[in-house]
């Protein structure tokens, strides 16, 4: 059973890391300190709204009450595979079946990226597309393929930095478009180069580049308009 969760957590992680998700791992001590805001779960200044639970068997009391007043405040949680005895008969968790897999985290190769089976990847669709419907990822990229195009959000003050990366031995080319409004500058990581960019634009992306998308408040410059 070990192997079973650490397959689908591990797996869970890089599907919401591929789709576009930004998420945190909350442990028991977490899930205890956070606070409830409205239907969210609060920790510090960043708040989730979906909790997504991987196969279980056991969980603490104060985990299952603090869970049990997530749901109640509207929270959403999606569940995969076994749940603990103390959840089983929670029908607010949108639960989704699994089937046994073979372990996949003893063959590491790290010259390669590591990928979900497709097997795996099967099982773990219909709740990411829940996931899609309750909560779609804050980034928007659109071209041939997005394989290896990522991306990572921080905020500080009235600033938004996106960390973006293209994680392949080619050039890319998709149009990103990010939330909000104000105006949207292109950050070279290595030279400190600051470029005027327009939202919802094309970017293109030598192989392995990384540069930082930042938005901040203030009047947009004008851009052309993108299909």
């Amino acid at each position: 059973f070990m192997d079973e969760v650490q397959n689908v957590y591990t797996a869970l992680q890089l599907e919401l890391f591929h789709g576009g998700w930004d998420y945190h791992v909350l442990d028991r001590e977490f899930l205890k300190r956070a606070e409830i805001s409205g239907s969210s779960l609060k920790i510090r200044d960043e708040e989730f709204s979906v909790l997504v639970l991987p196969p279980l068997v056991a969980m603490e009391e104060e985990s299952v009450r603090r869970i049990g007043a997530f749901l109640d405040a509207g929270g959403k949680v999606l569940s995969i595979g076994e749940l603990p005895a103390a959840l089983q008969g929670e029908k607010r968790i949108a639960r989704f079946p699994l089937r046994k897999h073979p372990p996949f985290m003893d063959q590491l190769n790290y010259t390669r990226a590591l990928e979900t089976p497709p097997p795996l990847k099967e099982d773990l669709q219909p709740l990411l597309q829940k996931l899609q419907a309750i909560h779609p990822p804050e980034v928007r990229i659109a071209g041939d393929t997005t394989a290896g195009l990522h991306w990572s959000h921080r905020r500080s003050d009235d600033v938004d930095m996106y960390w973006v990366v293209n994680d392949s031995d080619r050039e890319r080319s998709a149009v990103w478009t990010f939330p909000g409004k104000g105006r949207f500058e292109r950050w070279d990581a290595e030279s400190g180069k600051r470029t005027p960019w327009c939202n919802a634009g094309l970017l293109g992306m030598n192989p392995w580049e990384a540069f930082y998308i930042v938005r901040s408040d203030g009047p947009a410059d004008t851009c052309p308009e993108h299909p």
